[in-house]
């Protein structure tokens, strides 16, 4: 299974118990991740565009719907440049989810409690 596919898996299973602040707790965390489970290379969209293209693609009421336009490139490279959920056991990309987790998008340290 893809890193996309699991994710949008497991927020359907938990979506519908989760309170709000809950739901953007999980779609920001698992886009923060997100970051690092993906293929880059050529023509990468910037990271602020692939959390939002993530984050709006994960809500399961825009499930089967069309990106807005904004997002529609971002979301359409993410959905063909996620890795596979078993390469969470690479050293490498386990590091670069750590790094992910850890410091905010414009390279500043996350809050220790992050």
């Amino acid at each position: 299974m893809r890193w996309f596919e699991f994710c949008r898996k497991y927020i359907v299973g938990r979506w519908r118990t989760s309170a709000g602040k809950s739901r953007e707790s999980m779609a920001d965390g698992l886009a923060a991740v997100a970051l690092a489970m993906v293929q880059r290379g050529e023509g990468i969209p910037q990271d602020t565009d692939i959390r939002l293209a993530f984050r709006w693609g994960i809500v399961p009421a825009n499930a089967g719907e069309e990106p807005p336009a904004e997002l529609r490139a971002a979301y359409e490279w993410l959905t063909t440049s996620h890795r596979p959920v078993l390469d969470l056991a690479d050293a490498v990309v386990i590091e670069d989810v750590q790094y992910r987790l850890s410091y905010r998008l414009d390279g500043i340290r996350a809050a220790g409690e992050t």
